[in-house]
């Protein structure tokens, strides 16, 4: 969970630990909204070190756009 170091991305990353994955495409689009885009391509590119439902997440929201 701490990949990242200091940055907004990391901090992302806790919130949607603590979140879980019933809600993480909301908060994940919200959250590509809000994040300047060097924090959600850093994001992005942590899903390897990411749990399974946590990567698919924010995978999907990747995707979408």
């Amino acid at each position: 969970m701490l990949a990242l170091g200091k940055r907004q991305a990391d901090t992302a990353i806790r919130a949607l630990a603590w979140i879980g994955p019933a809600f993480s495409q909301q908060s994940l689009a919200s959250l590509r909204r809000t994040l300047p885009a060097a924090e959600w391509q850093a994001l992005a590119s942590a899903r390897a070190a990411l749990p399974g439902w946590m990567a698919q997440a924010i995978g999907k929201e990747a995707a979408r756009g």
